[in-house]
């Protein structure tokens, strides 16, 4: 087994259509070709499979393709610490105090509120992100059932991705 980081990297740091992508691309099909050189010269090629795979696909995101939590600040504060991950869907676990008695139902509030900052028209790309409680998503993506899937998911469009703020952006990069 063989595992190459590229072009995921650049794919990751400058975005799939950049050509660094296209350069790691073939540095890695020029790599490939020697292991195959190298079977063939040893007379195995014939008996050894070469599967090629990926871990994803990407997409180009660009800071003017983000929405950011912190601007729902006037409708709900949300902290970093219960966003379990942004991408490539936002997972939210709430930290609710000790007084809270029915955490369930602060979680539908919080979705509530934050589905109607996301539709106002003031928050920056909001209406390409839907927030679901985990028993409110959609049947279809059959994702509601496992205990590892937290009870607060957002759905972004193709395209944009969440942070938390506006710091260390950078302009475009792969997702």
């Amino acid at each position: 087994m063989l595992y190459f980081d590229q072009p995921d990297k650049e794919g990751h740091e400058y975005g799939p259509d950049d050509p660094r992508v296209t350069a790691a691309v073939g540095r890695v099909d020029r790599m490939i070709g020697r292991v195959i050189q190298g079977l063939k010269k040893r007379e195995i090629f014939d008996e050894v499979n070469v599967i090629l795979l990926g871990d994803h696909g990407m997409v180009t995101n660009c800071d003017m393709k983000t929405i950011y939590i912190d601007d729902l600040a006037e409708w709900v504060k949300i902290p970093a610490d219960w966003i379990n991950a942004y991408s490539p869907v936002l997972a939210m676990n709430p930290k609710w105090g000790k007084d809270v008695k029915n955490p369930s139902e602060k979680n539908a509030e919080l979705v509530a509120k934050m589905n109607e900052g996301l539709s106002s028209g003031k928050v920056e790309n909001g209406e390409f992100l839907q927030v679901y409680l985990k028993e409110k998503l959609p049947k279809r993506l059959h994702y509601s059932e496992s205990s590892r899937i937290p009870p607060i998911v957002g759905m972004v469009g193709e395209g944009l991705i969440v942070r938390q703020n506006r710091t260390g952006v950078h302009e475009c990069y792969g997702d």
